[in-house]
């Protein structure tokens, strides 16, 4: 562990977090930090993990979705499968979200089993499910991730509709930095 730098503060209160921390820790331009004081007087910086905080903000929405709709739905940011609930999610949590799937989210787009290309659709593979709908979870004005509803028949445009509502609600709820 790398200890013992100092920095002085600049004019504008300002303090550079070294490079041997920035490395270490993957902290790069534009991540949010959370910055609070301690009682005695200590001042803590640290890196905001935005994926545990959408797994987080996002559980109760994603469940009372499930259970509306008897389905299963799961959320993700732009790596991973974060969390989900419903039948058959176990052997898709933590999969990678394929590149056509984030890309698609990146640009703002839902897709469904009817817009995917063979590309975007790997999500189903070995999976059960032959249907899904997918859409953005959007952080501030970046898309951090996407809320995705499974099933063994064609998603119709309402629970389409029901997931986009629940996609901002949790946008939404997410802290703001």
């Amino acid at each position: 562990m790398v200890k013992g730098i100092i920095r002085r503060l600049d004019e504008l209160g300002r303090v550079v977090i070294p490079r041997e921390y920035r490395r270490m820790y993957d902290i790069n331009p534009g991540d949010p930090m959370e910055m609070y004081a301690l009682d005695n007087g200590d001042i803590v910086v640290r890196k905001v993990n935005l994926s545990s905080q959408l797994e987080f903000t996002s559980q109760a929405s994603v469940k009372a979705l499930s259970d509306a709709l008897n389905k299963t739905v799961l959320v993700s940011d732009l790596t991973c499968i974060l969390s989900g609930c419903g039948t058959g999610k176990a052997p898709l949590l933590r999969r990678q979200v394929p590149s056509g799937i984030v890309g698609a989210l990146k640009a703002g787009k839902t897709l469904s089993t009817t817009t995917a290309n063979d590309n975007a659709d790997v999500v189903l593979e070995n999976s059960g499910f032959d249907y899904f709908a997918a859409c953005p979870i959007v952080y501030g004005d970046e898309v951090r991730g996407g809320l995705y509803l499974l099933s063994r028949e064609p998603v119709t445009e309402e629970e389409t509709l029901l997931l986009k509502t629940v996609a901002a609600i949790i946008s939404e709820s997410l802290p703001k930095v």
